[in-house]
């Protein structure tokens, strides 16, 4: 039976949405492709017939769920407003996403939590560097033209914006008892926006 179209990109979006799962659980290096199908509810001949290896499907779907899940968080950066408000939209996002949407966290388990020492040449280290490079570069450029604590560049105030969002990630997955980011999120955004503007 002839697939359609719109039922091949289903079953690839489910072995994306699987994949993540997948990786963010068991790692790379222990997830399987047999694994991923099985989450998908798909054969692994089916997984094979959408990506040729592992590496691929992993790069693919950091690739794409960035596309799509990390553009909501993103969004408020495009918004209307002052960078200053477009900035806090964003990060009060943020923060709220990690602890109550469930792919975005998944996505950055596996973009900042997992390790990629396993990776195989060209499997994802490059694009996660590239990743943060690209934060750096978009939040500077929002930044160019406002007047930071003085001595701070825009890309000063970039990258402590990217540690900062990176290290809450890290802090509260390693002990998610010790706060709520969603609930903390306006105390962490405005400590930021203080240290970023003053």
């Amino acid at each position: 039976m002839k697939r359609t179209a719109q039922e091949a990109a289903e079953t690839r979006a489910a072995i994306l949405s699987a994949g993540l799962k997948v990786f963010a659980e068991r790692g790379y290096e222990r997830a399987t492709l047999a694994d991923i199908g099985a989450r998908a509810g798909v054969t692994r001949g089916a997984v094979y017939h959408h990506f040729s290896d592992k590496a691929e499907l992993y790069t693919t779907a950091i690739a794409d769920r960035w596309a799509t899940v990390g553009a909501r968080v993103w969004a408020g950066l495009a918004g209307a407003g002052s960078a200053r408000d477009r900035l806090r939209a964003c990060l009060l996002e943020y923060f709220r996403a990690i602890e109550e949407d469930g792919d975005f966290r998944e996505l950055l388990d596996v973009t900042i939590l997992r390790s990629d020492a396993s990776l195989e040449p060209g499997a994802g280290l490059a694009d996660k560097q590239q990743g943060i490079r690209e934060w750096v570069t978009q939040l500077s450029g929002l930044l160019a033209d406002e007047d930071l604590r003085s001595g701070m560049s825009a890309d000063d105030a970039a990258v402590l914006v990217v540690s900062t969002l990176a290290g809450v990630m890290v802090t509260w997955r390693m002990g998610d008892d010790l706060f709520s980011p969603a609930r903390k999120g306006a105390v962490l955004t405005d400590a930021l926006l203080s240290a970023l503007f003053g």
